[in-house]
C-alpha cells in the first residue's frame, strides 16, 4: 500500500532498526529498482546467485555489467557488451567469472562488519537476559500480583526461609514435646 493511503504514520515513534531518513532513501531506491522503464538502468536484483548482478560497472565504458551463468553448476559470470562491434556483432570489452569476485565481496563485507559483530552480539545477549528475567518476574507474580503456588512454595522452601538450630520453646522440628 502506498505511503500516501496510509491511514495513520507516526513518525520516531519508537526505535527503530533504522532512522526515517534511511528508510524513505531505501523505499526510493526500491522503486527505481522494481521495473525500470526501457533504456534505464534498474539495479534490482532479479534471479542467480551472483552478488553483483546490477550493481557492478565496467572499468573501460562505465556500463552496468551484464550477469551470466555457466555450466553444469552454474557458475555467475559478468560480461560487459561495450560499445564495440566486430562483423556485425557487440564485442566484450569485459568478460570474468564471477565465483573468485563473488567470494572477495563477501569476505570484504564480513571484515567491514567485524568491529560492530561482538557489540551486537553482546547487546542481544543482554537483551535476551533481560527479556528472560522479565517473563520469569512476571510468571512468579502472576496475574495479579501475588507470587504464584510455585513461587509460594519455592519462597517458603528456600533455604534463606529455614530456620537452624534449637527450635524455640523446647518443641522439636515436628510439634511434639521433647522427651
Amino acid at each position: 500500500m502506498p505511503q500516501s493511503e496510509w491511514q495513520v504514520l507516526i513518525k520516531e515513534h519508537h526505535e527503530g532498526f533504522i532512522d526515517w531518513q534511511t528508510y524513505e532513501a531505501n523505499q526510493a531506491r526500491l522503486a527505481a529498482n522494481t521495473r525500470p522503464g526501457p533504456h534505464k538502468a534498474g539495479g534490482a536484483v532479479r534471479e542467480g546467485s551472483a552478488l553483483l548482478q546490477g550493481l557492478a560497472s565496467c572499468g573501460h565504458c562505465g556500463r552496468r555489467l551484464k550477469t551470466h551463468y555457466r555450466g553444469r553448476n552454474i557458475t555467475p559470470g559478468y560480461h560487459c557488451a561495450g560499445k564495440t562491434i566486430v562483423e556485425g556483432r557487440g564485442c566484450y570489452s569485459l568478460n570474468v567469472g564471477g565465483v573468485q569476485i563473488d567470494e572477495a565481496v563477501a569476505k570484504s563485507f564480513l571484515a567491514a562488519l567485524e568491529p560492530v559483530k561482538l557489540a551486537t552480539t553482546l547487546a542481544a545477549a543482554e537483551r535476551l537476559e533481560a527479556d528472560t528475567e522479565a517473563a520469569l518476574k512476571q510468571w512468579r507474580l502472576g496475574a495479579n500480583g501475588r507470587p504464584t503456588r510455585p513461587a509460594a512454595r519455592s519462597a517458603a522452601t528456600s533455604p534463606s526461609t529455614r530456620t537452624t538450630g534449637p527450635s524455640p520453646a523446647g518443641s522439636s522440628a515436628s510439634g511434639s514435646s521433647a522427651l
